[in-house]
């Protein structure tokens, strides 16, 4: 959909000039060949090939998830994250007691 070197400008651009999108760029390691473009135009713009556009970037998504292997990026973690599962986790050591008794019930 765009050629890659106008995309790492674009990219490299949106970076200098706005500092939540640095943020991201920066947790992705500032590799632009981890970004997707996606041409999304208002529907009430009256663009030209808006439903050819459209389908094409989503085409492309598509095609990326498919050929993306799930396991080659680590899950996302955070802090937040880690601290509801450690908030959770005398919980779900409770649920996994009762199943196992009742497994045991049941044999």
């Amino acid at each position: 959909l765009v050629r890659q070197d106008e995309a790492v400008q674009w990219i490299e651009k949106q970076a200098k000039a706005n500092w939540r999108f640095k943020h991201i760029y920066d947790m992705v390691g500032s590799d632009a060949k981890r970004f997707i473009f996606v041409d999304n135009p208002d529907p009430s713009s009256l663009e030209p090939n808006i439903e050819q556009r459209k389908a094409a970037s989503f085409a492309a998504i598509m095609k990326t998830l498919v050929l993306h292997p799930r396991d080659s990026v680590a899950p996302f973690t955070h802090s937040m994250m880690k601290k509801a599962q450690q908030m959770t986790e005398a919980e779900f050591t409770e649920v996994e007691l009762r199943q196992e008794e009742i497994r045991h019930l049941d044999s």
